[in-house]
């Protein structure tokens, strides 16, 4: 029994030590539970964490005139006043779910006011058209986007996480501010009938392998960035790396010699393959983050 106390010790503290490392994003209750059954892409973004970031409050200080029409319109000020984003799409139609301390009552009769069209349904009322609308799910969630998932949102109960993005979402890491995942490879333009598409299509028929998704971003202390692309078959993941390696490559070679902080963005992605995975990496400071946002936004150093 000498050794039964500090044999426990350890074991408590390599359990928790991995309950640690297996924490995974979190995602409010409220739109988790409203997400529909037939999902297979999800975009998450907790605003409020993001509005704590370095990158966010740089951005913050830029003047949005529309931003503010919208503000007066509404009496919502995206900046402040909303937490949480969560989009789902069925690969045919997108609704995107807001989370605020918004009034819904009095969002929606400012609506009404405002004679927006609407569509009555169960119940509910939805302000817009038979392809897109908006609507309110809750006191303090409005949801927007496609007119025929919104209708099956409302009134049905076997809405939750599905269980085939479960796994995925449980693999973003907990302090992501922004992520998505995928469990139906990724969106992409059709091609048409004789089988030629635009440059957008050929690039994303090259990816037409990949079978999920896993990203994650972290502002935090600049910009983590993971990815991990799961591909049906290794050649498909070779096919992938080589891809993401060769645009990185050309956009190295087409940087204009006044912009070597661009260099330093592409020098810090990196791209492996391990069997039927390519995993996608980024780390930048602060420091490097601040510089690329002066140079995007075309402000002085």
């Amino acid at each position: 029994m000498r050794f039964g106390i500090p044999l426990l010790a350890v074991c408590l503290a390599l359990s928790s030590c991995q309950s640690v490392l297996h924490r995974s994003v979190h995602i409010d209750p409220a739109l988790e539970a409203l997400i529909p059954p037939d999902s297979v892409y999800l975009f998450g973004a907790n605003l409020q964490q993001l509005r704590e970031t370095p990158i966010y409050q740089q951005l913050a200080r830029i003047a949005v005139p529309e931003l503010d029409r919208f503000v007066q319109d509404t009496g919502v000020d995206p900046r402040k006043d909303l937490q949480e984003v969560l989009a789902c799409s069925n690969g045919n139609g997108i609704v995107t779910m807001v989370r605020g301390t918004f009034n819904a009552h009095d969002l929606e009769a400012k609506m009404a006011s405002r004679g927006a069209p609407r569509i009555s349904w169960k119940g509910h009322t939805l302000y817009g058209t038979g392809n897109t609308a908006l609507t309110f799910l809750g006191p303090s969630i409005v949801a927007v986007g496609s007119t025929p998932i919104l209708e099956s949102m409302i009134g049905n109960s076997s809405h939750g996480m599905p269980e085939a993005l479960r796994p995925f979402v449980d693999a973003v890491p907990e302090r992501a501010q922004m992520w998505a995942v995928s469990a139906g490879g990724l969106p992409g333009p059709k091609m048409d009938s004789n089988g030629s598409s635009s440059r957008l299509g050929d690039v994303m028929g090259m990816l037409r392998g990949i079978q999920s998704v896993v990203v994650g971003a972290d502002f935090s202390k600049g910009l983590n960035l993971t990815a991990r692309l799961d591909c049906q078959t290794e050649n498909d993941a070779k096919h992938v790396h080589d891809a993401l390696r060769g645009a990185i490559g050309m956009a190295r070679l087409s940087t204009p010699d006044n912009q070597p902080e661009l260099l330093k963005l592409y020098d810090a992605i990196q791209v492996t393959q391990g069997n039927s995975r390519v995993d996608v990496s980024t780390d930048l400071g602060a420091d490097q983050v601040d510089r690329l946002l002066s140079l995007w936004l075309n402000k002085p150093r």
